[in-house]
């Protein structure tokens, strides 16, 4: 599910030609970037109240393609190309809060997967490209039965893909959302940051509160991208971890060599992070 506000410095969108931003963390993957083609999960969009451009329907079938494929090398199981990605985009705001509401989803105002359906809902804002990336994290999460995984990890890893695009060549890149991890230089130096008491309080209600919303998204972007920065192996390794039962504690513990040390570097890397 979206948070409310997104803390970003403009929408991103899938195609971009600028230079300076990176590739898509190609260390992380290597292996697989040799095998990688576009054939692939089958991205389904039921547009409400307009159509679809065709170049649209094509480029996000390509980064929800790609998106399934890393989560293929995340848990060393292949979604099946049978498994389809739905997506209910709607053109009216109202309609889509409608649908939410009849759902029983609160808070969002964006986009949201439904576990029940398994089928992601989605507002046509200017970044609603993102927010289906988003969303279709979320379906990969739950069909490799992470659904239920800690909320940091979950909307951490989804804000991650999130900023997926592609450029001019049709090659796959990220953009970070920068906005958001300055927001989390901001917490670090007026000291807000307890990485130990956030893991403890991963209730579902911490994430609709309004005055804790941001700071949730912001804090569990910001700690997915801080161990893709460190070791792109690790959230593999720390994913595992979780599965075999392991606390979020315990499960960087054992990446980091404590948890203590962990996040004494996760507060250094931002307290200076520009």
């Amino acid at each position: 599910m979206k948070s409310l506000d997104k803390l970003r410095q403009q929408p991103n969108t899938y195609k971009r030609a600028g230079k300076t931003l990176i590739k898509f963390l190609p260390a992380l993957f290597l292996p697989l970037l040799f095998t990688f083609n576009a054939i692939g999960q089958k991205l389904v969009i039921n547009s409400y109240g307009f159509k679809i451009a065709a170049e649209d329907t094509v480029a996000l079938g390509k980064l929800v393609r790609y998106e399934a494929f890393v989560y293929n090398g995340l848990f060393d199981r292949n979604i099946p190309d049978s498994l389809p990605v739905v997506i209910n985009l709607y053109k009216s705001k109202s309609q889509f809060l409608k649908v939410r509401d009849s759902l029983n989803v609160s808070v969002t105002t964006t986009g949201f997967y439904h576990a029940r359906t398994r089928q992601c809902y989605v507002y046509k804002g200017s970044d609603f490209q993102n927010v289906i990336v988003h969303e279709a994290s979320h379906l990969f999460m739950h069909y490799h039965k992470y659904y239920a995984a800690p909320k940091w990890i979950n909307e951490g890893l989804s804000e991650f893909f999130e900023g997926l695009y592609l450029d001019d060549r049709g090659r796959v890149y990220i953009d970070p959302q920068k906005g958001r991890l300055l927001q989390v230089r901001n917490y670090v130096n007026n000291n807000e940051v307890d990485l130990a008491d956030y893991l403890n309080f991963q209730k579902d209600a911490g994430w609709t509160l309004k005055n804790e919303v941001d700071f949730k998204y912001n804090v569990a972007y910001a700690m997915v991208y801080y161990i893709i920065k460190t070791n792109p192996q690790f959230i593999k390794l720390i994913l595992a971890a979780l599965d075999q039962g392991n606390t979020s504690y315990d499960s960087l513990a054992k990446q980091y060599g404590s948890f203590e040390y962990f996040e004494n570097r996760f507060k250094l890397y931002y307290r200076n992070f520009r």
